[in-house]
């Protein structure tokens, strides 16, 4: 039976802006709870990120490389740095890149610093050690977790007025899938989770790298490890995304998927109305399990 306060939660009313998506919450293979459409493709932000990194370890697992390789050894014609920033590294956020023609922001492997590139960057060397695009490849990883993905809903900017204004994200970030633009619904991020977790998608020693937090990084929710796509905060192991025209959260936790989709970008000076409903649901399940209930 819920708690009154996971009940709230669920309700998705009363918070400081409307809500615009859609809400799944699984107990392993058995949904606990829906609203919306669960079967609507979304831009899910940075959840990308660990699909990428599965792909990069299915690479590890298949003996095509090592994390501790240089991003070097397969784009050979990047900066100076290439030689020094592994695909650890990248998969970290810990290499100190920021841009291919720019020097490193800091020595690599010294400290956290987020960044997207490093994941477009894991892209293009999947592509190349693999000989298949990279698209190719995560339509691969699709049909072996069982998602569908799709055309996605349209997704709105909330401006500084508080009106919301149609953005074409796909097309305004046309290189970004490997970190940020793959398509989901929230039926597919539940399957996701399952491949991920409870099934054998990797092997055993690339799935504990993958939830090792071999960083630290400061958030919303305080500081967090952070592993290969994935944060890490006790047992739970999750990501938040944000991107012109769309906001998304998956949580995995003792067996229990959270995801939450929204089809809107609100406005980031208030990074706690921007994610009141992705966080909120979250605590609310929180304490629900601490509780027993």
């Amino acid at each position: 039976m819920l708690s009154l306060a996971l009940a709230a939660a669920l309700s998705l009313d009363g918070g400081p802006r409307p809500f615009a998506g859609v809400v799944l919450v699984a107990k392993g293979r058995d949904i606990t709870f829906s609203q919306g459409d669960i079967d609507r493709p979304y831009v899910v932000g940075s959840v990308s990120k660990q699909l990428t990194a599965a792909l990069v370890l299915q690479g590890v697992d298949d003996d095509l490389w090592q994390l501790d390789d240089p991003i070097g050894r397969y784009l050979p014609t990047l900066a100076p740095w290439k030689a020094q920033v592994t695909l650890k590294m990248l998969l970290t956020h810990s290499s100190g890149v920021v841009a291919p023609d720019k020097p490193l922001a800091f020595a690599p492997g010294s400290q956290f610093r987020y960044s997207n590139l490093g994941y477009q960057l894991l892209a293009k060397a999947l592509a190349r050690v693999r000989a298949k695009p990279f698209s190719t490849l995560l339509a691969g990883l699709y049909r072996q977790c069982a998602m569908l993905g799709g055309k996605p809903i349209e997704g709105f900017e909330e401006q500084p007025g508080g009106a919301l204004t149609p953005v074409d994200t796909l097309a305004l970030m046309p290189n970004d899938l490997a970190s940020g633009t793959m398509v989901a619904s929230a039926r597919d991020l539940w399957h996701w989770n399952l491949c991920l977790h409870q099934s054998p998608l990797l092997s055993r020693a690339s799935y504990a790298a993958m939830t090792t937090a071999w960083q630290q990084r400061p958030y919303r929710w305080g500081p967090m490890g952070y592993g290969f796509g994935l944060q890490l905060k006790g047992s739970e192991a999750s990501h938040s995304g944000y991107l012109p025209g769309y906001e998304s959260l998956l949580s995995f936790d003792k067996g229990q998927t959270l995801v939450v989709l929204e089809h809107v970008s609100w406005q980031l000076g208030d990074i706690g109305r921007a994610f009141y409903y992705e966080d909120a649901l979250r605590n609310a399940l929180s304490a629900e399990d601490n509780h027993g209930t």
